[in-house]
């Protein structure tokens, strides 16, 4: 992490988030975060109450190496959107400041929604960036 400190976050759009209905900012730390849907039999680290959210549906990571946060779809059913456009599973994305991720693509329409935010350094990688959204 040359030159400073990297805090990532998501901004809630859409979706209810246990442990953050009241709030609209999710850290996320340098540790992986799974996301996924609250059950009683897995426990993800940001839990969404859907049932369209796969209970391990998609992954936040910090990468060293990228200099950035990298999103993976894990093997979701209803998939994971990156500005708009489907991801597909298990490959990974470098995420920039203001992308948006959908989860739980149902009728074309994400049920969970989140702006990626992020304060610190970017550096360029060899990571694909996020697909563009085309009108």
């Amino acid at each position: 992490m040359a030159g400073g400190n990297v805090e990532g976050f998501l901004e809630i759009e859409k979706g209810v988030v246990v442990g953050y209905e009241d709030q609209k900012r999710i850290p996320v730390g340098m540790k992986p975060k799974l996301i996924g849907r609250a059950s009683e039999i897995d426990a993800p680290d940001i839990q969404i109450k859907d049932d369209y959210i796969s209970r391990k549906h998609a992954q936040l990571s910090y990468s060293y190496g990228a200099g950035g946060y990298i999103l993976r779809d894990v093997g979701s059913l209803n998939g994971t959107e990156l500005n708009g456009k489907r991801i597909p599973q298990g490959s990974p994305f470098l995420l920039k400041e203001g992308d948006v991720i959908g989860l739980g693509i149902v009728s074309g329409e994400p049920r969970a929604k989140f702006r990626f935010r992020m304060a610190g350094i970017t550096v360029p990688s060899s990571v694909p960036e996020a697909p563009k959204k085309s009108d």
